[in-house]
């Protein structure tokens, strides 16, 4: 690892881009769907039935959001009080499936994995957020904090939104900034030949050494998949590839800083478990059959 000045300036730059682009992203993302939230009662759509669920699924995978911007229409959903599980069904599908990723991964990696892919994405979710309903949502969400949000959002303009939505992103940005700087720090200091080098010496633990590097990452997924293609040319197996793409795509340090506000411990722990979970059980599949 070297610290030249052009890497540095590299680092610069990307956390720039970074910080700038989540900015703008949260505060319209959040202000835009707080206006809508206040207009339209997401209740009526998303009822506590099984249909639901692939209802959340679906907005999920038709909203190409990174890790991170998926949290504003997530917390609509838990301040319009949609069953958590529901909401969950959402969070984990939507960073993970879009219509730019399923373009990517049909051209980089072909139609049998792209579809196998995204079926075992919508199952393992669709399994994961039905048990996660069962669990009492109360020893798990920090309620008063939401819905003392949601009550101080109805029945205000949209600019007003707009407002409480810069509001809520300033007390994030702190966190936001060093969870920005240390995701760009890896992304430049962490080289690709680095990686297959230690990764391909690994076997199969590669699958979960990848997994814990990913999701300390801040990369959207769909640019993560053509960094995932240039590591199976330098020969890192492909199951080792996904589990890094599902990880760093499913799940960020600056994410996990913002659901801080919203999530208590256990369900932090239930949320990055169910994400490596998910990186290492479809690594390990592709890696025995693929």
């Amino acid at each position: 690892m070297q610290f030249t000045s052009e890497k540095l300036l590299n680092v610069f730059y990307e956390f720039l881009f970074l910080i700038g682009e989540i900015s703008v992203l949260f505060i319209l993302i959040s202000g835009i769907l707080g206006w809508i939230n206040s207009k339209i009662n997401f209740n009526k759509y998303l009822k506590n039935d099984f249909l639901s669920y692939l209802k959340a699924i679906a907005i999920g995978s038709l909203t190409p959001f990174c890790s991170c911007s998926t949290i504003p229409l997530f917390k609509s959903m838990l301040n319009a009080n949609i069953n958590l599980g529901i909401s969950f069904a959402y969070l984990l599908t939507s960073p993970l499936i879009n219509p730019m990723i399923f373009t990517l991964l049909l051209s980089i990696f072909g139609l049998k994995i792209t579809v196998f892919y995204i079926a075992f994405i919508v199952i393992f979710v669709l399994i994961v957020s039905l048990l996660i309903s069962r669990l009492d949502s109360s020893k798990l969400l920090i309620m008063q904090n939401i819905n003392n949000s949601s009550k101080t959002e109805q029945n205000q303009g949209f600019l007003r939104h707009m407002y409480l939505a810069f509001l809520e992103y300033k007390k994030l940005f702190p966190y936001v900034f060093v969870g920005m700087a240390f995701g760009a720090f890896l992304h430049n200091f962490i080289p690709q030949d680095f990686l297959a080098t230690k990764l391909n010496n690994a076997g199969i633990i590669s699958i979960f050494i990848a997994s814990l590097i990913g999701i300390l990452l801040y990369i959207r997924t769909s640019l993560i998949i053509p960094i995932g293609f240039s590591l199976v040319g330098l020969g890192v197996p492909l199951g080792t590839v996904f589990s890094f793409l599902i990880a760093g795509g499913g799940c960020s340090l600056p994410e996990l800083i913002m659901l801080k506000s919203m999530f208590k411990t256990p369900l932090m722990l239930i949320f990055v478990l169910c994400v490596l979970a998910m990186a290492n059980i479809f690594g390990i599949l592709l890696y025995m059959f693929y």
